[in-house]
Protein backbone atom coordinates (compact mmCIF):
# COMPACT_ATOMS: atom_id res chain seq x y z
CA UNK A 1 0.00 0.00 0.00
CA UNK A 2 2.75 2.43 0.95
CA UNK A 3 4.61 1.79 -2.29
CA UNK A 4 1.52 2.39 -4.40
CA UNK A 5 0.70 5.62 -2.55
CA UNK A 6 4.30 6.80 -2.89
CA UNK A 7 4.21 6.15 -6.64
CA UNK A 8 0.99 8.17 -6.76
CA UNK A 9 2.89 11.15 -5.34
CA UNK A 10 2.05 10.96 -1.66
CA UNK A 11 4.59 11.26 1.11
CA UNK A 12 3.95 8.14 3.20
CA UNK A 13 5.06 7.33 6.74
CA UNK A 14 4.54 3.74 7.88
CA UNK A 15 4.51 2.34 11.40
CA UNK A 16 4.57 -1.29 12.53
CA UNK A 17 1.95 -1.07 15.27
CA UNK A 18 -0.86 1.06 16.62
CA UNK A 19 1.07 2.47 19.57
CA UNK A 20 3.89 3.71 17.33
CA UNK A 21 1.28 5.29 15.07
CA UNK A 22 -0.28 7.06 18.05
CA UNK A 23 3.12 8.31 19.21
CA UNK A 24 3.92 9.90 15.84
CA UNK A 25 0.41 11.29 15.38
CA UNK A 26 0.91 13.30 18.57
CA UNK A 27 4.16 14.88 17.33
CA UNK A 28 3.80 15.45 13.57
CA UNK A 29 1.09 16.90 11.33
CA UNK A 30 -0.55 14.60 8.79
CA UNK A 31 -3.29 15.08 6.22
CA UNK A 32 -4.68 11.56 6.41
CA UNK A 33 -4.48 8.40 8.50
CA UNK A 34 -4.82 5.06 6.71
CA UNK A 35 -4.91 2.24 9.23
CA UNK A 36 -5.61 -1.44 9.45
CA UNK A 37 -8.00 -2.37 12.22
CA UNK A 38 -5.99 -5.45 13.23
CA UNK A 39 -2.63 -4.24 14.54
CA UNK A 40 -0.44 -5.07 17.51
CA UNK A 41 -0.42 -2.57 20.37
CA UNK A 42 -3.58 -0.67 19.52
CA UNK A 43 -6.24 -1.73 17.06
CA UNK A 44 -7.26 0.71 14.38
CA UNK A 45 -10.49 1.37 16.27
CA UNK A 46 -8.55 2.10 19.48
CA UNK A 47 -6.11 4.34 17.61
CA UNK A 48 -8.91 6.39 16.05
CA UNK A 49 -10.71 6.60 19.41
CA UNK A 50 -7.56 8.00 21.05
CA UNK A 51 -7.17 10.46 18.19
CA UNK A 52 -10.76 11.70 18.51
CA UNK A 53 -10.64 11.91 22.32
CA UNK A 54 -7.52 14.06 21.97
CA UNK A 55 -9.40 16.43 19.65
CA UNK A 56 -7.83 15.18 16.43
CA UNK A 57 -9.86 15.97 13.33
CA UNK A 58 -7.61 14.11 10.89
CA UNK A 59 -9.51 12.23 8.15
CA UNK A 60 -9.24 8.46 8.65
CA UNK A 61 -9.53 5.49 6.32
CA UNK A 62 -9.75 2.08 8.00
CA UNK A 63 -9.08 -1.30 6.39
CA UNK A 64 -11.00 -4.06 8.13
CA UNK A 65 -12.31 -7.56 7.51
CA UNK A 66 -15.38 -6.43 9.48
CA UNK A 67 -16.17 -2.94 8.16
CA UNK A 68 -19.64 -2.86 9.71
CA UNK A 69 -18.02 -2.13 13.09
CA UNK A 70 -17.16 1.33 11.78
CA UNK A 71 -20.51 1.99 10.19
CA UNK A 72 -22.71 1.38 13.24
CA UNK A 73 -24.47 4.35 14.86
CA UNK A 74 -22.51 3.76 18.07
CA UNK A 75 -19.23 4.40 16.25
CA UNK A 76 -20.26 7.49 14.30
CA UNK A 77 -18.30 9.61 16.79
CA UNK A 78 -15.10 8.11 15.31
CA UNK A 79 -15.85 10.09 12.12
CA UNK A 80 -14.37 7.51 9.75
CA UNK A 81 -14.03 9.07 6.28
CA UNK A 82 -13.60 5.77 4.45
CA UNK A 83 -13.75 2.04 5.13
CA UNK A 84 -12.07 -0.58 2.98
CA UNK A 85 -13.26 -4.15 3.35
CA UNK A 86 -10.32 -6.56 3.29
CA UNK A 87 -9.18 -7.90 0.98
CA UNK A 88 -9.43 -4.97 -1.43
CA UNK A 89 -7.68 -4.07 -4.69
CA UNK A 90 -5.04 -1.34 -4.50
CA UNK A 91 -7.01 0.75 -6.99
CA UNK A 92 -9.81 0.90 -4.41
CA UNK A 93 -7.33 2.24 -1.84
CA UNK A 94 -6.11 4.87 -4.31
CA UNK A 95 -9.66 5.93 -5.17
CA UNK A 96 -10.61 6.15 -1.49
CA UNK A 97 -7.52 8.18 -0.58
CA UNK A 98 -8.16 10.57 -3.48
CA UNK A 99 -11.84 10.95 -2.55
CA UNK A 100 -11.16 11.57 1.14
CA UNK A 101 -8.41 14.10 0.45
CA UNK A 102 -10.56 15.90 -2.12
CA UNK A 103 -13.41 16.08 0.39
CA UNK A 104 -11.03 17.46 2.99
CA UNK A 105 -9.68 19.92 0.36
CA UNK A 106 -6.10 19.15 1.36
CA UNK A 107 -3.05 19.33 -0.90
CA UNK A 108 -1.56 16.02 -2.02
CA UNK A 109 2.16 16.03 -1.03
CA UNK A 110 2.01 15.87 2.78
CA UNK A 111 2.67 12.80 4.91
CA UNK A 112 0.14 9.99 4.98
CA UNK A 113 0.48 7.64 7.91
CA UNK A 114 -0.17 4.00 7.17
CA UNK A 115 0.50 1.64 10.08
CA UNK A 116 1.59 -1.70 8.68
CA UNK A 117 0.49 -5.06 9.98
CA UNK A 118 3.11 -7.54 11.11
Amino acid sequence: MAEMLTRAGYLVVTMNDGQSAWDILRTQPFDLLVTDNEMPGLSGEELVAKLRRAGGRLPVIVASANPLVFLTPGNQWLQIAGVLEKPFPLRELAATVNRVLEQAALPKPRPTLSPARN
